[in-house]
């Protein structure tokens, strides 16, 4: 399988220990049976949504000819699935295809549904946090991912929070230049956070940056989050 790797995720460690989302998604397929690769060129590949946010129309063009070549011969045309790891990221590769403008032939997956539909069911939860806070980007419920979310942050607690955060504010790349946007839409974040609360998970990295330090507890991935939970499953 092919394993798309967003610029914001080679670019910004997670946690204070340098991890990258990479490792831990590699972590997770392989202990569920998968062969992941990186599709040429991996390091300079980008989904493109910089340049349309920009109206870079000509560099949005440039980069989705590349990206769409590379995952080509990465999923052997086609025949082998795409996990694309973030989520605003997931949604642009996948409006993309819906408009044409990536070949038809690629199976595309964003993070929750591959981990939920194929990577879970191999798995076995090893470990569960006592509760956890579960925020819900604007483009997983664009993208339908809201439900499988959902179930896989269940299966790694034994309390789940979702506090009725609509939209983060991060809009991007706005909340490092206008950080009030991201301060005021998460201004009810940490009062809807039991106090007990320690954890929580997303699937947007710069997502999970605002609300780390509006909510005053760690964000992780998902894919961290099932990383540290789960083990192999033994023979049936």
């Amino acid at each position: 399988m092919a394993l798309f790797v967003s610029c914001v995720n080679r670019t910004l460690a997670e946690g204070e220990g340098g991890e990258s989302v990479a490792a831990h998604t590699i972590n997770l397929l392989r202990r569920a049976g998968f062969a992941p690769v990186y599709p040429p060129g991996h390091d300079g590949l980008c989904c493109g949504q910089p340049f349309a946010s920009a109206n870079a129309v000509d560099a949005l063009a440039s980069s989705q000819v590349s990206l769409n070549d590379a995952l080509l011969q990465a999923s052997g045309n086609g025949r082998h699935p795409v996990y694309l790891d973030n989520s605003p990221c997931a949604a642009r590769v996948k409006q993309a295809q819906a408009e044409g403008l990536l070949d038809a032939r690629l199976q595309l997956f964003d993070a929750a549904g591959f981990l939920a539909e194929k990577v879970l069911p191999r798995l076995e939860i090893a470990r569960r946090l006592p509760q956890l806070a579960l925020h819900i980007p604007c483009s997983a419920t664009e993208m339908g991912a809201a439900g499988s979310l959902t179930r896989l942050a269940a299966s790694c607690c034994d309390e789940l929070t979702v506090p009725d955060i609509a939209c983060c504010g991060f809009a991007g790349d706005k909340g490092f230049t206008v950080p009030e946007l991201n301060a005021h839409s998460l201004r009810r974040l940490k009062p809807a956070l039991p106090e007990t609360c320690r954890h929580g998970v997303s699937m947007s990295r710069t997502c999970q940056i605002g609300l780390t330090e509006h909510g005053g507890i760690p964000y992780r991935s998902i894919e961290a989050l099932l990383d540290f939970c789960t083990t192999p499953s033994g023979p049936s």
